[in-house]
């Protein structure tokens, strides 16, 4: 193994935990220059691609992780392979295809990465319970709800179990939870299970950290759907002064934010005239 570029893919992972997504996207370019030009470790390298695949995919640069997830699929076309890459690969290439809104290529390419890992001979649990959650995410907008809830009580129990209650996994599982709930018309519920989810994220990552963006836009939602408007705006300009300072202006979950807060002047109508009303699209990713 070459040690530089496994202290570089550390270091990679520690910048991403602390959510400083623009120095963890540096470091990968910077490691995967010298390996390419160094050793050529392929596992190693693969890795890499797609950390800064995934880094890509949250900083709004959809096209650039979509080439590193080809370049690392190129990888591993040449025997031997490591299942365990592959199926995450095919994870990740579903999250871009689910932030572009191809819906039908999102489930397809994470059903497929979950049958990879699955024929595995020793399957690795934790990582098969967060492609499943992923997948859950992908069917409560391709509207199949009961498969959803079942895919995430499965993964919320398993991962209180492995890591118990406040952890970054189960903030992640109760998040797309109450996604559902508020898909399902229970606006009440799902903010609670939101609050939840913001609690925990904030204990395990910080008050800063981008991933705590889409559970502060989807609790807004509910705030707005059961009639606190004033706790509306608080929540969507902390989501917007943690996505600024990082993410391209495209980035969805910036881009909901923003619109939102814009028309939030003109959205106070009377009660009457807030009933019947069609609900946003929750973040589920």
């Amino acid at each position: 193994m070459d040690q530089k570029a496994d202290n570089a893919l550390r270091a990679v992972r520690r910048q991403a935990a602390e959510g400083d997504y623009a120095s963890a996207a540096s470091t990968a370019s910077a490691a995967i220059e010298a390996l390419e030009a160094g050793s050529g470790d392929r596992d190693l390298l693969v890795v890499l691609l797609n950390e800064l695949g995934m880094l890509f995919k949250y900083l709004g640069r959809l096209d650039e992780a979509e080439h590193l997830y080809d370049r690392s699929l190129a990888l591993l076309s040449r025997p031997p392979t490591r299942t365990g890459d592959l199926a995450a690969v095919l994870h990740n290439q579903a999250g871009v295809a689910y932030a572009r809104g191809d819906l039908g290529r999102a489930e397809r390419l994470a059903r497929l990465g979950i049958a990879v890992r699955t024929g595995q001979t020793q399957v690795d649990r934790r990582a098969l319970a967060a492609d499943d959650a992923a997948l859950a995410a992908i069917l409560i907008d391709r509207g199949s709800w009961n498969e959803a809830r079942r895919l995430l009580e499965s993964c919320l129990e398993h991962h209180r179990r492995e890591y118990g209650p406040a952890h970054h996994e189960v903030a992640v599982t109760l998040h797309n939870l109450g996604s559902l709930m508020f898909r399902e018309g229970d606006a009440a519920a799902a903010s609670n299970t939101l609050q939840e989810s913001l609690s925990i994220k904030v204990t395990c990552l910080g008050e800063d950290h981008p991933d705590l963006a889409p559970t502060l836009y989807n609790l807004a939602l509910c705030r707005e759907a059961v009639g606190d408007l004033d706790g509306v705006r608080p929540l969507l300009t902390w989501a917007v002064s943690i996505l600024r300072p990082q993410v391209q202006s495209s980035q969805a979950t910036y881009v909901a934010c923003v619109r939102k807060l814009a028309r939030l002047p003109a959205e106070v109508p009377a009660a009457e005239e807030r009933r019947g009303t069609r609900r946003p699209r929750p973040n589920t990713a």
